[in-house]
């Protein structure tokens, strides 16, 4: 990519996907369990997440779903399918692809880059296998450094990241766990990604005040530490039995 002046250039320029790594989201294929048959997800980039799920489960049926198409070329060397098209923008009942339902479906980093992240939630619910799995990424705003730099002023956008320039919402984790459940969601698992720039020491076997330069954090215990503590969160969502 062409160096640019200002972070929001990258919003009218083409996306450089050789910029962003070409690896496996490990942390999320550690999650899974079972013996998921059929796989979406969307956002697949190269492909390298659902190739390692392949791996891990033989017999793995794995479809991407993936706007940019020069990453979709890759994708197609890797797992079994790959369009090209928004899930919101197409009828599934009317594609072969979407036939039969899916009992694993990956959402790593792609909702808050979405206007209507609810929508799409509701609509892969019914897409849904019984007995199926939702895993998903999202980045925490509830992190130290966010709050921080928040309380002197600054919201400053950036390439990538929890302030990544082209994030449309954010989530802390309460309001995460808020959409999961509005969309008709039970959320069965929780992982902190932590964030190896905040570093929260001392003992938060009870409440304490934790001092910045700018501001003072009152009653802070262990969970509240650890979300402010993270960079990310990681959720295995399922639907409960009976859901329409």
């Amino acid at each position: 990519m062409d160096r640019i002046r200002f972070v929001w250039e990258l919003l009218s320029r083409e996306i450089d996907v050789d910029v962003y790594p070409d690896s496996p989201r490990m942390e999320l294929v550690d999650l899974v369990t079972g013996n998921p048959v059929r796989a979406l997800e969307l956002g697949c980039f190269k492909g390298a997440t659902g190739a390692a799920l392949k791996t891990r489960f033989p017999g793995l049926h794995y479809t991407g779903m993936e706007i940019n198409a020069r990453s979709a070329v890759t994708a197609r060397s890797r797992i079994d399918c790959v369009l090209t098209d928004d899930l919101l923008s197409i009828d599934p009942g009317a594609r072969p692809e979407f036939g039969q339902p899916f009992d694993l479906v990956m959402l790593a980093d792609v909702l808050e880059h979405m206007y209507d992240p609810w929508r799409c939630l509701a609509k892969v619910g019914d897409l849904l296998a019984p007995g199926g799995r939702v895993y998903v990424s999202l980045p925490n705003c509830r992190n130290y450094q966010v709050i921080s730099d928040l309380v002197r002023g600054n919201w400053t956008y950036r390439p990538a990241g929890i302030l990544d320039v082209t994030h449309i919402r954010f989530f802390t984790l309460r309001e995460a766990l808020r959409m999961f459940h509005e969309t008709g969601y039970v959320t069965e698992k929780i992982v902190s990604v932590r964030d190896p720039n905040v570093r929260l020491t001392g003992d938060f076997g009870a409440p304490v005040t934790i001092m910045d330069k700018a501001f003072a954090l009152h009653d802070v215990d262990a969970p509240t530490a650890t979300e402010l503590s993270t960079l990310q969160f990681l959720f295995v969502l399922s639907r409960p039995a009976g859901t329409a």
